[in-house]
């Protein structure tokens, strides 16, 4: 079985390819792009706000690409609420640092994403049995996804993306996320990360 390792948020292969030697460029921590997040949601209730996703991500090896966005991009619309008005557009929901007891946890983006993969590959009619095109949107993998823009008594850094890979009995990870120009990226082991945050949306439930 292959091991799938992934992060999130998305970006040109354009930006991807200025980001291949993060330390000459000049790594960066996320404080300031995590501040600005936080302050343009301020005092939203949890849940309530949303961000767009993109993430891409490729290997030294070259053996796939791996591409993600949110559910609703990917045609997985909610009827009901898109008749109500109130989808949140299948993106990251906010949640704002809130306590636990006696611990605080830090402001976060969490949602699910659908990942598509170089390497599955499909075909159109009438020669839909020739597999010409990658990224099958017929074999996709679920990816839930959570991002950090605070740091907490647990060793939680600012940046840090936490995932579990619900298509693949839900193994889990993380790795430690960088930020350069308004993008997020990451490494882990040979394959690199790169996020996308975008299209902040503001939802308070109706009054």
């Amino acid at each position: 079985m292959r091991k799938i390792v992934v992060g999130s948020v998305l970006v040109t292969m354009a930006a991807f390819a200025t980001l291949v030697f993060p330390v000459a460029a000049g790594a960066q921590s996320c404080d300031a792009l995590a501040s600005n997040i936080v302050s343009k949601f301020g005092n939203i209730p949890a849940g309530q706000g949303t961000m767009d996703v993109r993430i891409v991500s490729n290997r030294s090896d070259g053996r796939y690409v791996m591409y993600g966005e949110t559910p609703i991009e990917s045609g997985a619309t909610n009827p009901a609420c898109q008749a109500a008005g109130t989808c949140l557009n299948g993106g990251l929901k906010y949640y704002p640092a809130s306590r636990v007891g006696f611990f605080i946890v830090p402001p976060h983006l969490s949602g699910t994403l659908t990942q598509f993969f170089s390497d599955r590959r499909y075909g159109t009619p009438p020669f839909s049995f020739l597999p010409s095109y990658p990224f099958n949107p017929g074999s996709t993998d679920d990816l839930d996804l959570t991002i950090y823009l605070g740091d907490s008594i647990f060793g939680t850094k600012t940046g840090e993306v936490i995932y579990t890979l619900k298509s693949w009995g839900n193994a889990q990870g993380s790795f430690q996320g960088m930020c350069q120009d308004g993008m997020l990226y990451g490494f882990q082991g040979n394959t690199m990360f790169v996020f996308s945050l975008f299209n902040l949306q503001l939802n308070p439930p109706p009054r």
